[in-house]
């Protein structure tokens, strides 16, 4: 057997594959490349390929111990062409390969096998292709259709169910145990029409043990491959890749034709492949997958990769990292996890942000290329940044401009981000002095007793009870404000500063934005449409009038938002 002992990466950086290696990244960013790429280094390895620049193929036990083994199943014919049939590399269709015996004896002679790398090149463009599967979404859903029973050129099981009638019990347990835990029932191998092998669900023990009667019993079941998408699929990947005789398996996608609980089960299977004994190398879109993945086994290796216009780019991140994000309740429930999916990442602290930052984004670039977060407050936002910055996934953080209010808050997100604190406590400091100063109490108590006294003159008028209470929620709300200065700030945001304190806020603001800290120079997300759509307190109906607005084009394009949104898309993407 082949094992894939080292790949060199065209960015630069290279890594040894265990067992398991799985390949995330954004749409278009490499991971189906990756596959073929190592697909050609197995079978072509002096092809160029655009990810991979070299792979080390190591041959198990030894090049002579694997060369003699397929020599004894070669067969010569009358025009002294060497002979290999079996299953093609997408484990459906036979195929006949043809190697004229001057051209490959040379690596069937134990004299003249070298260990060398030429020789290893050679004999791998001789024999690599034959110890590859590829499941591909192509031909995933003929995995499981029936086949003839047996095909006596063809060395090795005819299908997948033919390798699953000559399989260990052991395996067969392993295969069933992954397909109920998806479907709630069994895989069982249907031998039952003359000269034809296929596969049926049911409940394997309650089939009879005589053959007619079990005849008879396999003809009633639903057969697998009459079944739907996700479930012919599911079978078919899980059990190609148990039973295969293949030592190097691709799976491309394992989550096509899947519902989200079960591309989560598939993760589970794929993880559990590794007591099978291949070498898997898994490229997936989905989070789900895995999730399922990192919940069953930390014996993975996870690639992540982008691509850009100046080449692919590339980072191994530990399993580790990842199995905290889900079983973190906070990082779980917001999806974290989905983040290493996409281009770039932007955290925001309200659903509601999220929704405007996102809807203003879309009408900038319509690729889809960055995933939002709802951080659910600043704190969480301090939370969700770890794992990016970890991952070496671009992001950003938006937050309102009363950030600033809480010192030691500030300083954690800063620092959060990478930043250095020094580089902002000087100006940070002059800017709360400034505002303090700047801050006139007494106009604050003024505006607070007239709130008070509308509020007394409510409580004190012949209205209705209910009606009083209604009438009381905006000046009680006012005398909360009017005790903070920082509650016109937060409405005004740079604009009720000073002008020194604006200089030291625009100092701020744009040191922030260097690591990825957008503070909303307006205040707050209510603020950003003077004119088109007013501030207001009721939350919900300022968001719900905004997205009708910016969907209608009324945003202008050197509009603040936009601008603001254009500078935050090209630091993540950056």
């Amino acid at each position: 057997m082949l094992k894939v002992s080292k790949v060199d990466l065209t960015s630069g950086s290279s890594f040894s594959p265990g067992g398991l290696t799985v390949v995330i990244g954004p749409n278009n960013g490499g991971k189906s490349q990756f596959l073929r790429d190592l697909r050609s280094k197995v079978a072509t390895p002096r092809a160029h390929t655009p990810s991979i620049s070299s792979a080390d193929i190591e041959a198990l036990p030894s090049w002579h111990g694997l060369l003699d083994k397929l020599a004894s199943n070669l067969k010569l014919d009358d025009k002294g062409n060497l002979i290999f049939d079996r299953l093609g590399i997408d484990l459906v269709k036979s195929e006949h390969i043809r190697h004229h015996q001057s051209v490959l004896q040379p690596y069937m002679s134990g004299e003249s096998r070298q260990s060398n790398d030429s020789q290893q090149q050679s004999a791998l463009e001789g024999f690599g292709y034959f110890f590859l599967a590829n499941l591909g979404t192509e031909t995933r859903l003929n995995l499981i259709a029936r086949q003839k029973a047996a095909e006596q050129h063809i060395v090795g099981p005819s299908s997948v169910a033919a390798a699953m009638q000559a399989a260990a019990p052991e395996v067969g347990d392993w295969i069933n145990f992954q397909i109920r835990g998806a479907f709630q029932s069994d895989l069982i191998v249907d031998d039952s029409v003359p000269f034809q092998i296929g596969l049926v669900l049911g409940d394997a023990e309650g089939l009879p043990t005589h053959y007619q009667d079990r005849k008879s019993a396999l003809g009633a079941l639903r057969k697998a491959e009459e079944q739907g998408d996700g479930v012919r699929a599911f079978c078919g990947v899980v059990t190609a890749a148990a039973t295969t005789d293949r030592s190097i398996v691709l799976i491309d996608e394992p989550e096509a034709f899947l519902h989200p609980p079960q591309a989560l089960l598939m993760g589970r299977a794929l993880a559990r492949l590794n007591k099978i004994g291949a070498q898997v190398f898994v490229a997936t879109h989905s989070a789900e997958v895995l999730r399922g993945i990192i919940g069953e086994t930390r014996d993975v290796q996870i690639l992540r990769l982008t691509q850009t216009d100046s080449g692919f780019h590339s980072r191994l991140i530990q399993s580790s990292d990842l199995e905290e994000i889900t079983k973190d309740s906070l990082l779980s429930s917001a999806r974290v996890l989905d983040g290493l999916f996409y281009r770039g990442v932007v955290i925001a602290e309200s659903d509601s942000d999220v929704a405007i930052y996102r809807r203003v984004l879309e009408q900038i670039d319509e690729s889809g290329s960055i995933h939002f977060l709802n951080a659910y407050g600043k704190s969480a936002a301090i939370k969700m940044t770890d794992p990016y910055r970890n991952m070496g996934t671009g992001h950003a953080v938006i937050v309102d401009f009363d950030i600033l209010r809480d010192g030691s808050e500030f300083r954690r997100l800063v620092e959060a981000l990478g930043g250095a604190w020094s580089s902002y406590e000087g100006d940070y400091q002059r800017l709360m002095d400034d505002i303090e100063a700047a801050d006139r109490p007494e106009d604050r108590l003024a505006a607070a007793d007239i709130a008070i006294q509308e509020m007394l003159a409510i409580v004190r008028s012949d209205r209705l009870p209910r009606d009083r209470f209604n009438a009381l929620r905006y000046p009680l709300r006012s005398v909360k404000d009017k005790a903070s200065a920082w509650s016109e700030l937060k409405r005004l945001g740079r604009e009720g500063l000073t002008l020194g304190g604006r200089a030291l806020f625009d100092n701020i603001e744009a040191e922030c934005a260097r690591i990825g800290l957008f503070i909303v120079p307006c205040g707050e997300r209510e603020a950003w449409l003077p004119g088109i759509v007013d501030y207001s307190r009721n939350k919900s109906a300022w968001t719900e009038a905004a997205l009708a607005a910016i969907t209608d084009g009324k945003l202008q394009d050197d509009h603040p938002l936009r601008a603001f949104m254009i500078r935050v898309r090209n630091f993540v993407l950056a």
